[in-house]
């Protein structure tokens, strides 16, 4: 996200990857209030929330997702 931000002012950026093949999931707890805020002037908030999940209301943040209701796992 820093990358493409960067770009768009104008920034030439280069994105090394430590992996060298795709990883299969990536698992995501939590986003940041300001990532959200980003990703929504950039109008990707919304696709974002089409292909996420939605955590429980009752499974708090601190919670391992073993011990959220429904077994909410990555």
């Amino acid at each position: 996200m820093l990358a493409a931000e960067l770009r768009l002012h104008g920034v030439r950026v280069r994105v090394l990857e430590k992996e060298t093949e795709p990883v299969s999931f990536i698992c995501i707890v939590a986003l940041h209030i300001r990532s959200l805020d980003l990703m929504a002037m950039r109008g990707l908030l919304d696709r974002m929330r089409e292909h996420g999940r939605q955590r429980p209301a009752d499974c708090a943040p601190t919670s391992s997702p073993m011990t959220c209701p429904g077994s909410w796992p990555c």
